[in-house]
């Protein structure tokens, strides 16, 4: 037996130091232990197919070691928890805990088809936390910028929202109401663009005003196709008397 009795006893204290240190280190699914082999024992690689051991990888966690036909030296012989690993840790972690470069642990993740993975995402995770507090400040002055605004707004204009976004706001913003500053805000933007409510009827115009102004109320209501309501007031605002 090769020296995996002793490393397979270490093993659960090295790797539980692993969520101490940097992200690059962390493991999210161990512990991984090094398997129980002899050398000369014939393995099953996930990689290579049946290999012989040969020897221990001086890697965080040992690791088998064989050399296939046609290699110059010895590799890591993909089974068992390293094989695990490649398809759940992230990249860094298998290449820092098992001692493989990164063009190998590349090469057995496209084997495996692993493009994204769990560890992957935490670790990305992690970086962003720890580097948060140093660009939070750059990224909230950049997002505030008039320039950046306005070239949003006019990729933006005149396209229609996906429905699947559509429904998402409305649901939002059930039971939400906005605050005085943000109506104004948008009243003013509608006046801009010279927009009206989708329940608000057509604007008057001068000469539904000067019909207002050469008839009473009840014939204005007849000639303009408006309610008696929005006549009223229309007048009021006109300053015209309220006679019928």
């Amino acid at each position: 037996m090769i020296a995996f009795k002793d490393a397979r006893r270490n093993a659960p204290q090295l790797i539980s130091l692993s969520a101490e240190q940097r992200p690059q280190e962390a493991l999210h699914f161990g512990p991984y232990l090094p398997p129980q082999v002899a050398v000369g024992e014939v393995v099953d690689c996930a990689i290579r197919g049946q290999v012989t051991v040969a020897g221990v990888s001086r890697g965080r966690i040992p690791w088998p070691l064989a050399k296939s036909p046609g290699e110059r030296r010895c590799s890591l012989v993909v089974f068992d928890d390293l094989e695990k690993a490649v398809h759940l840790e992230s990249a860094a972690a298998v290449k820092y805990w098992w001692g493989a470069t990164e063009k190998v642990v590349s090469a057995w993740r496209a084997a495996f088809g692993v493009r994204y993975n769990f560890g992957d995402y935490q670790l990305h995770s992690a970086l962003s936390r720890a580097n948060w507090p140093r660009i939070a400040e750059k990224l909230h002055a950049a997002a505030q910028l008039p320039e950046r605004a306005a070239k949003i707004a006019e990729s933006l204009r005149g396209k229609k929202r996906p429905k699947r976004v559509v429904e998402k706001v409305r649901r939002s913003n059930l039971g939400r109401k906005h605050t005085l500053k943000a109506r104004a805000n948008m009243s003013a933007a509608h006046r801009r663009r010279g927009t009206r409510p989708p329940w608000l009827n057509a604007a008057w115009s001068a000469e539904e005003d000067d019909v207002l102004r050469q008839h009473s109320a009840a014939e204005a209501m007849h000639i303009l196709n408006r309610s008696r309501a929005a006549v009223a007031c229309r007048r009021s605002r006109l300053g015209l008397s309220s006679k019928p």
